[in-house]
């Protein structure tokens, strides 16, 4: 399993205006955090079969993403804010070095 904790800033860029008065992170920006850690690995993104967000995300928030790679090259992916579920998911992956 991959894992990494991070948190996103207030000040990150994705914030401003999304949305004034009660800023929640973009799913962009989490799913982002999941592609680096696949690219860390020495992977890369080349499908995303299935997303569920379940709860908002707030800037600041302490964030734990767990990814799971099957030989077969499929990932599951779950984002935790603190104790609670975030969002989850399936993708397709494959080598950074394989252009498919």
């Amino acid at each position: 399993a991959l894992e990494r904790e991070t948190s996103v800033a207030a000040e990150h860029p994705a914030l401003c205006g999304h949305f004034p008065g009660r800023p929640i992170v973009p799913g962009v920006v989490l799913l982002a955090f999941v592609e680096e850690l696949l690219r860390d690995a020495r992977l890369r993104v080349v499908e995303l079969m299935q997303v569920k967000w379940r709860t908002p995300v707030s800037p600041g928030e302490r964030l734990r993403i767990r990814v799971d790679v099957e030989r077969r090259r499929t990932a599951r992916f779950e984002i935790f804010a603190g104790a609670t579920a975030a969002a989850s998911g399936r993708l397709r992956c494959a080598d950074v070095e394989d252009a498919r």
